[in-house]
């Protein structure tokens, strides 16, 4: 069955990607990838409306092997927290793109509607870092949230772990890790359009032309991510 573009929608893509978009990279090319995805979502961001009623703080913490890590916590202005739940997030982004700093409008928005105050990780990306460095990174700030819950307000037994595309793959594997090594208990988990199958198969035809994520970009990302033989 054919597919068609709904007329809004296809506005919508017309402003972010333009009437002529870039040809899609081939397999393996992962700094093309990175470059077209800050673009993408730093053109996405300036969309967006600002949002003034959320703020955002930094902190470091040490991952296993020393290295400082980057947990951006947000919160609403104005509220004093108190046994609240909280959210761990990794972001999207295949596991070899994008940082924090592109997830900031979407994240306020989150807390906006809900109130619920996130912990978003700058997880080491792949390659230059293979698994399972992306989930032992946000494990670790994972570990921050209940090790500092009195300080920031909330309540150690009721947090979530959250991730999309690629950081829903984090999410999900964490899940597994925290069981396997009884880490760290979490209360929900929240993943969305994960990137969860290594197994590339082809993009239908017909949706080709639609899809931000296809199978090239899938096997370059878990190729990249995955260590030989596993």
């Amino acid at each position: 069955m054919p597919f068609t573009l709904d007329l809004e929608v296809g506005a919508i893509l017309g402003k972010l990607f333009g009437a002529d978009p870039p040809p899609k990279p081939p397999v393996g090319d992962i700094e093309t990838r990175r470059s077209n995805n800050d673009a993408f979502f730093g053109l996405l961001n300036s969309q967006q409306p600002a949002i003034s009623d959320v703020e955002c703080q930094d902190f470091y913490t040490k991952a296993s092997d020393g290295h400082d890590l980057l947990c951006r916590w947000f919160t609403k202005k104005g509220v004093k927290l108190s046994d609240s739940p909280a959210v761990c997030y990794a972001h999207g982004g295949g596991m070899i793109s994008l940082r924090v700093e592109y997830y900031d409008s979407t994240i306020k928005r989150y807390v906006k509607a809900t109130g619920v105050p996130f912990l978003v990780i700058e997880y080491r990306l792949a390659p230059e870092f293979k698994a399972p460095i992306q989930v032992t990174d946000t494990y670790t700030g994972l570990q921050y949230l209940v090790a500092h819950a009195d300080n920031l307000g909330i309540d150690p037994k009721r947090i979530a772990v959250m991730g999309d595309s690629g950081g829903g793959a984090i999410a999900a594997s964490l899940a597994h890790y925290i069981k396997r090594n009884k880490g760290s208990p979490v209360c929900k988990q929240i993943l969305i359009y994960p990137m969860l199958d290594d197994r590339t198969t082809a993009t239908p035809e017909n949706l080709a032309p639609f899809v931000s994520w296809d199978g090239n970009d899938n096997k370059t990302a878990w190729t990249a991510v995955l260590v030989e033989g596993t």
